[in-house]
C-alpha cells in the first residue's frame, strides 16, 4: 500500500509502525507495573511491591519486578518464544484481573 500510494515517501509507513510498536510496549510496561503495584497494595502479592518512590511518586519496586520478569523472558534469545511467553502471560493476567473484578 505504501509503495503504490506514497511512492516517494513509502518509508513513512514502516516508521509509523515502529513508533506504534514502541508506544504499545511503553504502555504495556507501565500498565503492568501499576497492576503489580495495586496487587501488592491489596495484599495479593508481596507488600514490598506496593511501595512508592518518595522522590518521583512512582511504584519503583513494582516496575523493577516487572523488569526482572522481562529479563527472565529475554534469556532464551528467540523472538518467537519471547512473543509466546509475553502473550501468554499478558492474557493470563488480563483474564485474572477480569475474574478478580
Amino acid at each position: 500500500f505504501g509503495d503504490r500510494v506514497l511512492y516517494p515517501a513509502s518509508w513513512i509507513v514502516p516508521l509509523f509502525v515502529a513508533f506504534s510498536t514502541i508506544g504499545a510496549a511503553n504502555g504495556s510496561c507501565f500498565t503492568a507495573g501499576r497492576l503489580v503495584f495495586v496487587a501488592g497494595r491489596e495484599g495479593h502479592m508481596l507488600k514490598v511491591l506496593s511501595y512508592i518512590s518518595v522522590r518521583r511518586l512512582t511504584p519503583a519496586p513494582a516496575i523493577m519486578f516487572h523488569g526482572m520478569i522481562a529479563i527472565i523472558y529475554i534469556i532464551p534469545g528467540d523472538i518467537n518464544s519471547l512473543v509466546n511467553y509475553f502473550s501468554f502471560a499478558a492474557w493470563l493476567f488480563y483474564g485474572l484481573t477480569i475474574t478478580g473484578l
